[in-house]
């Protein structure tokens, strides 16, 4: 009878024991009042993330001298029907090695003026211009690997260029800001000639292939804007893609598996929601982190500021490296990092912190993609409060794949245009003059006097002209991107139809 007690004894404390291990495992990943954190501790040594990848430029102007032009909107070269030669036309790499050489060794910066600056675009060199401004002396230190003090010259940029000398010439660098119209001589002591060979292989390739040459839209006009021109004797054509959400909120496996990724090990303890119009939610804990899926494609995640995450305020460079690592980690870049690029910022400010809210955009072979849901080339954003991501939002279209005759995947193409011809930007301005002329003086709020109307000119208000890819439904439509007072303008590439505008001063 002893013996009974004894053991009955013995199995109430193995008893008793278990459920008090038990119960403190249950404690630890328990999600209360972030008691734990799934946040990656992650140093900023261990992000190997080439982050000059995502600084790449919106578009790059070859200026071959004699007045003669042509502008590409990609790196790497994937524009049209140059995409498998075997010369070195690697634009930005190329860029990027000679200013790392030349901005590693002594050098000084002298301002210069706006007359000197449309002197020099006119030489043979390689412009390059970037969806945005960014500290110069954030560009330099990530440029150069070094953290370079460079007082003279504070301002944010949003323009390099690099002139093409000989093998023996010293290179001079100009760094810029167009929308302040305020220009810096950078000048070393390098003599580099890579990119006048980089100059000479386009050229070739250019002859070759009778690719488009670029041209200032209007010589009356003193204003530094180039449009691509199209023969359409070449079969130059850029093609039409179906569209589709890269994050199909239908696909339940799918769309668990990019859940459990942002939650790892406590994706047990987090709670789904099924809304009636089709969201998805996923929250841990008592709001600490929430993800959200929409039927439209958007994918938003959420994250309460956390003080021993957030830790220290961190400088440009260092968020952005922080920010590009997480987006890696998490659905990672459309297409790939090389044809993303940061498409702005701003700073922000989160329990007496500070902090950066960064947004990128992708390329489509070649072209950036212009979604019209978030309005701007915003198809994900990032905010960063020290090492913590307190918000990331990203809504990609893509086209799906196909097999080639090469057993190769490639985008399915929607139709084929190449018997349509490319309409100039000379002629869907003239197709669109009116309507261009009316949404101006209704837009700016600029009162312009009856008999001054008629002779109304938009030609000198023409700011900027690009070639982008515009998400009409479902489909992904090549459209001239044209940029008139600050209201942006998309007008189909073989038709001229408008699609929309939109006013910058709005974003």
């Amino acid at each position: 009878m002893m013996k009974k007690e004894n053991l009955k004894s013995i199995l109430l404390a193995l008893l008793f024991a278990v459920s008090f291990v038990l119960t403190q495992r249950l404690w630890f990943y328990l999600p209360l009042g972030g008691m734990i954190s799934t946040a990656k501790d992650i140093e900023l040594e261990d992000i190997d993330i080439d982050i000059t990848d995502i600084l790449s430029p919106q578009d790059f102007v070859i200026s071959f001298g004699g007045g003669d032009y042509a502008t590409f909107f990609s790196e790497p070269y994937e524009v049209w029907n140059i995409t498998e030669d075997t010369k070195d036309v690697s634009i930005w790499e190329t860029s990027k090695e000679v200013l790392r050489d030349y901005l590693t060794k002594d050098f000084e910066i002298n301002e210069v003026d706006y007359d000197e600056w449309k002197k020099i675009i006119k030489f043979k060199s390689i412009r390059m211009n970037f969806a945005c401004e960014m500290p110069s002396d954030s560009f330099i230190r990530a440029i150069s690997s070094e953290d370079n003090n460079v007082p003279e010259m504070k301002n944010d940029i949003d323009t390099i260029l690099i002139l093409a000398t000989n093998e023996k010439d010293i290179n001079n660098i100009y760094f810029g800001n167009n929308s302040q119209n305020i220009y810096f001589k950078v000048k070393g002591n390098v003599a580099d000639s890579r990119i006048r060979r980089l100059i000479e292989n386009i050229g070739e390739i250019r002859e070759e292939k009778g690719y488009i040459s670029s041209l200032p839209l209007y010589s009356s006009v003193d204003k530094d804007v180039f449009t691509p021109v199209f023969s359409n004797e070449s079969g130059e054509y850029i093609p039409s893609y179906s569209a589709k959400n890269q994050i199909d909120v239908s696909d339940k496996a799918g769309v668990k598996s990019i859940a459990y990724k942002f939650f790892g090990r406590t994706f047990d303890f987090v709670k789904e929601i099924n809304e009636i119009d089709g969201t998805i939610i996923y929250m841990y804990g008592y709001g600490e982190k929430a993800l959200k899926f929409y039927e439209n494609g958007t994918l938003e995640y959420l994250e309460k500021t956390n003080k021993d995450e957030s830790g220290n305020d961190l400088d440009f460079i260092d968020s952005l490296k922080y920010a590009a690592k997480f987006v890696d980690d998490n659905v990672d870049w459309p297409i790939n990092i090389e044809n993303a690029y940061l498409s702005g910022y701003k700073t922000i400010e989160q329990d007496n912190k500070t902090g950066y809210l960064f947004t990128f955009n992708y390329r489509l072979k070649g072209l950036p993609v212009f979604i019209p849901d978030i309005a701007w080339d915003e198809g994900i954003q990032v905010s960063i409060v020290g090492s913590q991501i307190i918000e990331y939002k990203r809504i990609v279209k893509l086209p799906p794949q196909e097999l080639n005759n090469n057993g190769n995947e490639r985008p399915s193409i929607l139709n084929d245009e190449k018997e349509k011809n490319v309409l100039n930007v000379t002629e869907v301005l003239k197709k669109n003059k009116n309507y261009i002329k009316n949404n101006y003086i209704m837009l700016s709020g600029n009162e312009v006097e009856e008999d001054k109307i008629k002779d109304f000119k938009i030609e000198p208000l023409i700011e900027d002209i690009g070639l982008v890819y515009y998400v009409y439904g479902d489909k992904l439509i090549p459209v001239w991107e044209i940029t008139i007072d600050n209201i942006v303008y998309y007008f189909d590439l073989y038709t001229g139809t408008n699609y929309t505008s939109t006013n910058k001063y709005f974003h």
